[in-house]
């Protein structure tokens, strides 16, 4: 059977909600539609809310404490998963934010590419999405549906844009009025104020431009809904893009031959909880992202569906990727997600998935019903899902729970 042509492409700094098919406040058409013509999987972890090291993950299917990317600038010392896919036989191309630096090892296998550099030493500089979005239009045109295979990667920086949105400026072009968001506290109203305080303080001091929203948004109730407003548009800007290069596959016949992949890096906190932007704050806002894929037409067994039950990580994609391609993950910390989408199996095998957050060393993980942090010096998490959706009753120092504080504790030494 001929290769599958490989499309995958991932936003910035988008949340697993910011999608119209999961809340009517996002205006996304094109994911919308690309979703319900896909398998959409509705629980996955970034294993980093932070763009370097969970890039980093996508591309070489380790963990951040694995492959050594943990903090943003600091360099990928290993191969990715483009030599892999040449060797394969594929034509291999990357365009669009990298974030990953410039080291040799790192950068080589990519046959055509823009932007796979140091975007931050002259003469380089980070690429704009419309021109990361035309390398990737210039590139599909040249495509031959009967040559060989091709493995696409696009990789875009909205919603990222959120960080210029100002808490005293207007409202962007086509505000909406917002719906009602839930109103809590920075922190659950169990952690003590000393502690919430610090945890709010230590958050802020690792977020970018911390200081324009940290107290605006816990006093101004119209900075706060513009921030969601920025973020929307971001979000809706990211979307057009994408409907652009879904267009494309299809004009030359490379959307049914594909598989596509539409996912994100990680988060935004998009003012839940009274926070913005991102950090090593472990809310499922930062940690969980969109995911669908959609499968070539000689692989798909069904029509499309949601898979709410799975839970996937997104070092998962890297093995997924090599088996659709026809090669043996080896060496990967991800467990490939092909059964899945193939019907093989109705349910992704995973029992847990761990975020970390490396500098600081705040490391989660989520286990079945509960997601379970531990913020050194200053104290532990615990959410119930299943009865608190959004993480509002931290529930660690409850006797009841007792026992599942131990176990997942212990899984994260």
């Amino acid at each position: 059977m001929k290769q599958p042509h490989l499309v995958f492409i991932f936003s910035d700094q988008q949340h697993w909600r910011a999608a119209g098919c999961r809340d009517p406040f996002f205006h996304t058409p094109h994911f919308d539609a690309f979703a319900a013509d896909a398998i959409r999987f509705d629980t996955v972890y970034c294993t980093t809310p932070l763009c370097s090291p969970s890039r980093a993950t996508l591309m070489t299917g380790l963990m951040p404490r694995t492959h050594g990317v943990i903090d943003n600038g600091v360099p990928l010392r290993r191969g990715t998963i483009a030599p892999m896919l040449r060797q394969a036989g594929y034509r291999t191309a990357y365009f669009g934010k990298w974030h990953l630096r410039a080291q040799p090892v790192a950068t080589a296998g990519w046959d055509e590419q823009n932007g796979v550099c140091d975007e931050y030493v002259a003469p380089n500089r980070p690429l704009s999405d419309s021109e990361t979005c035309a390398s990737a239009l210039e590139f599909i045109r040249r495509i031959d549906p009967a040559g060989p295979p091709v493995a696409l990667f696009v990789s875009f920086d909205q919603p990222h844009g959120v960080y210029c949105a100002d808490p005293n400026g207007p409202y962007p072009p086509g505000h909406v009025p917002e719906p009602v968001v839930r109103d809590d506290a920075p922190l659950p109203a169990s952690w003590r104020q000393r502690e919430r305080d610090i945890l709010v303080d230590w958050a802020a001091y690792y977020s970018a431009r911390p200081n324009l929203y940290r107290k605006t948004l816990a006093t101004d109730e119209h900075a706060w809904r513009r921030y969601r407003e920025v973020y929307r548009a971001c979000v809706a800007a990211y979307d057009a893009l994408l409907g652009t290069v879904l267009d494309a596959l299809r004009s030359r016949g490379i959307y049914d031959q594909a598989m596509i992949v539409v996912t994100a890096d990680h988060g935004d906190m998009d003012a839940a909880h009274r926070l913005a932007f991102k950090g090593p704050l472990a809310y499922d806002e930062v940690q969980r992202v969109p995911l669908a894929v959609r499968m070539p037409s000689s692989m798909r067994r069904g029509g499309a569906r949601v898979d709410a039950e799975s839970l996937i990580s997104l070092v998962d994609l890297h093995p997924t990727l090599l088996e659709c391609a026809g090669i043996e993950p080896a060496g990967g910390e991800g467990i490939s997600l092909l059964p899945v989408l193939t019907g093989a199996t109705p349910r992704h095998p995973r029992a847990e998935a761990i975020i970390e957050y490396p500098e600081p060393a705040v490391r989660t993980i989520r286990r079945g019903r509960y997601k379970y942090t531990e913020y050194p010096g200053i104290g532990a998490a615990l959410f119930d899902l299943s009865t608190d959706p959004d993480e509002l009753h931290n529930v660690s120092e409850s006797r009841a729970h007792a026992g599942a504080v131990k176990e997942l504790s212990a899984r994260l030494c």
